[in-house]
């Protein structure tokens, strides 16, 4: 029988994390593969990448608020839901002094954005 191993809380989140920049940048790739890289004006993976990004930011704010103890209100969940960069605000600048708080949105969202786009060039220079 095998132990079970049990990550920290920290690293659960991290992952999280590091799962949702795979899926964006793997999102984009498939926008090249079918439209090279000129998509019509919605699509389904753009569908799918939408629902995508609300569930992984719910799932990233319930592990941050595991591993360092806070809670989530519940306005900042629905407007993780209705409008998921202003709802990661909420969560964020409720549980962090502002400058922190700024700092992870920015490098939340900016890491996002980097992952789309290296994702991009990667696939346009396949």
């Amino acid at each position: 029988m095998s132990p079970m191993v049990r990550f920290s809380p920290t690293f659960r989140r991290n992952l999280v994390y590091a799962v949702f920049l795979g899926f964006v940048a793997f999102g984009m790739v498939l926008d090249h593969v079918f439209w090279q890289g000129n998509p019509p004006y919605i699509t389904w993976n753009d569908l799918i990448q939408k629902c995508g990004m609300i569930v992984f930011a719910v799932i990233w704010q319930i592990e941050d608020s595991r591993a360092f103890g806070f809670t989530r209100s519940r306005k900042g969940n629905i407007w993780t839901v209705l409008f998921t960069p202003l709802g990661l605000a909420f969560y964020l600048r409720r549980t962090r002094k502002w400058p922190a708080a700024l700092a992870i949105w920015l490098g939340y969202w900016g890491g996002a954005l980097l992952a789309a786009l290296a994702a991009h060039l990667i696939a346009r220079s396949l």
